[in-house]
C-alpha cells in the first residue's frame, strides 16, 4: 500500500470549521485595531496647559509620539517616546497667553488626534473658603412647564399648549419687554380676553407665538404657565485674582431643579452667607450648610458655567495668595480644603486625592477623600454648601470640591483649578 493511502484526509466539517475561524479573525482583528484607536483617541484630551516656564510630563502618552509646532514659548525638552520614557514641553518664561498645535501619533506612524496645546502665564490666587449666598435672575423668564386653567364655567384648559415648552424663556408680552414673571403675570391678566404676542427664545432662536388666555373662575385671565425668573443657594467662594479682582466660585453650574439645566443668566450678586448650623451627612443622606443671605453684597455674577460661577468681586481680601497648578501637577496623595462650617472665618482640613486623571470631565476631575479627623466629626465628609471650597497641594492651589459621593460622604469629586480659569479667562482659552 502506497504511503498517500495514509495520509489523513480532511472532512467536510473540519474545512468548514477552519473558515469560519479565519472569517471570525478577518473581522475580529479590524474591530479589535479600531477600538484600540478609538480608545486611545478618546484619552488624549483635546488640548493641553503648561504653565509658563515649568516642565510638564504628559502621563497619558504612552506609546505615542508627540510632534509639536514650537514657538518663541513653546518648546520640546524631549520626545523620545518608550512605555518608560516621559515627554516633557517646556513652556517659555513670559506673562503673555500662547498657543500652538500638536499631532499624537501611535509610535510615531498612525495618526491620533491634533491637539491644542497652551502655554499659560504663571497665577498666583487667593483661596477664599468663604461661605456665601448666591443670587442669580435668568436671562427672560424662564418656561418650567403647562399647567391647567380652571376657567368660570369650572373646565380644564391648557391654554398655551402647542405654543410654549419647558425651557422656553419670555421676553416680551404683547410687544413690552418682561424682566420678573409678575410682568408675566400682570400683562397677561390685562389682556382683557384678547390674544396676547409672547416673545421668546427657543433653541437659540427668537420668535413669537399667540395664544389666548383663558378667564379663571377667580375671574383673572391666565395662560396656565409655570415659570421662574431667579435662583439662590449657598457655596463656597473658591478664589480671586488679587490683581483683577476677578473670583469663581462653587466649581460647578447653577443648575434649574425642575428642567437640570444651566440656569440662563440675566445678573446675580454673591454675598455673605450667615451658617445657622450644619446637618451631617450619612450614606444616602447628603449633609447640609444650613445658611441664610444677608445684605452684604460680596461681587456682582457674570457668567454661569459647568465649571461654576464667574463675576468681580468686591468684597475684602485678607489672606495670603497662591501659585496655582495644572492637572499634569496634581498626584495622588495629601491635600488640605479650605471651607467655613462656622462663624465666617474659613479653616484648613486635612484630605486625600485618590484617583487623578487627565481625561477626566470638565468637573470631576478627581477623587478626593476626607481625613480629618475633626472634619468627619462635624460633616461626616463632603456635604452640600462646600462646593467649590479650594483644595491646596504642596503649597499650591489645584482644584475646588464639587460633589458629594451620595453612598459615601467621605469622598468626594473635585475639579481642576484650570477648568476653572479656562471659564474665567474664556477669551484666551476658546
Amino acid at each position: 500500500m502506497s504511503e498517500r493511502s495514509f495520509r489523513k484526509r480532511k472532512t467536510p466539517d473540519e474545512s468548514e470549521t477552519k473558515a469560519r475561524w479565519w472569517m471570525i479573525l478577518l473581522i475580529a482583528l479590524p474591530t479589535v485595531l479600531l477600538f484600540l484607536y478609538g480608545f486611545l483617541s478618546w484619552s488624549i484630551p483635546d488640548r493641553i496647559r503648561l504653565i509658563s516656564g515649568q516642565d510638564t510630563t504628559l502621563r497619558y502618552a504612552t506609546f505615542c509620539n508627540l510632534e509639536v509646532e514650537e514657538t518663541r514659548s513653546i518648546q520640546v525638552t524631549s520626545s523620545e517616546v518608550s512605555p518608560n520614557d516621559q515627554i516633557l514641553l517646556t513652556g517659555g518664561s513670559g506673562d503673555d497667553y500662547s498657543k500652538t498645535e500638536a499631532v499624537v501619533s501611535l509610535f510615531g506612524v498612525i495618526p491620533l488626534k491634533k491637539v491644542s496645546v497652551e502655554i499659560w502665564p504663571q497665577m498666583d490666587l487667593v483661596p477664599m473658603g468663604k461661605a456665601i449666598g448666591v443670587d442669580l435672575r435668568t436671562d427672560g423668564v424662564l418656561v418650567l412647564g403647562l399647567g391647567e386653567v380652571t376657567d368660570h364655567e369650572g373646565n380644564k384648559v391648557t391654554p398655551a399648549r402647542n405654543q410654549l415648552f419647558s425651557g422656553d424663556r419670555i421676553y416680551s408680552v404683547n410687544g413690552e419687554s418682561v424682566r420678573e414673571k409678575e410682568d408675566v403675570i400682570t400683562k397677561i391678566a390685562g389682556c382683557n380676553g384678547k390674544s396676547v404676542e409672547i416673545g421668546i427664545l427657543r433653541g437659540g432662536q427668537r420668535t413669537q407665538v399667540t395664544v389666548d388666555p383663558v378667564l379663571g373662575s377667580d375671574g383673572v385671565y391666565k395662560i396656565g404657565l409655570w415659570i421662574r425668573d431667579r435662583a439662590q443657594g449657598i457655596g463656597t467662594l473658591t478664589y480671586v485674582d488679587p490683581q483683577t479682582r476677578q473670583f469663581g466660585a462653587i466649581g460647578h453650574g447653577m443648575t434649574d431643579v425642575d428642567l437640570e439645566e444651566l440656569l440662563p443668566l440675566g445678573e446675580g450678586t454673591i454675598c455673605q452667607a450667615l451658617i445657622n448650623h450644619v446637618e451631617k451627612g450619612n450614606v444616602g443622606e447628603p449633609g447640609e450648610i444650613v445658611a441664610s443671605l444677608t445684605a452684604q453684597v460680596l461681587g456682582s455674577v457674570e457668567r454661569n458655567t459647568d465649571c461654576g460661577i464667574f463675576g468681580t468681586y468686591t468684597g475684602s481680601i485678607d489672606s495670603a495668595s497662591l501659585p496655582v497648578a495644572f492637572r499634569d501637577q496634581v498626584t495622588d496623595g495629601d491635600v488640605k480644603i479650605l471651607c467655613t462650617l462656622s462663624g465666617m472665618e474659613p479653616k484648613w482640613y486635612d484630605a486625600r486625592i485618590q484617583r487623578v486623571s487627565s481625561i477626566a470631565s470638565q468637573n470631576i476631575g478627581f477623587t478626593v477623600e476626607i481625613t480629618d479627623p475633626e472634619l468627619l466629626s462635624l460633616t461626616g465628609g463632603i456635604i452640600q454648601g462646600m462646593s467649590g471650597s479650594p483644595i491646596m497641594q504642596n503649597g499650591r492651589l489645584i482644584g475646588a470640591v464639587t460633589h458629594v459621593l451620595v453612598q459615601d460622604p467621605g469622598k468626594g469629586y473635585g475639579i481642576y483649578i484650570e477648568d476653572m480659569l479656562a471659564q474665567h479667562l474664556s477669551d484666551k482659552a476658546a
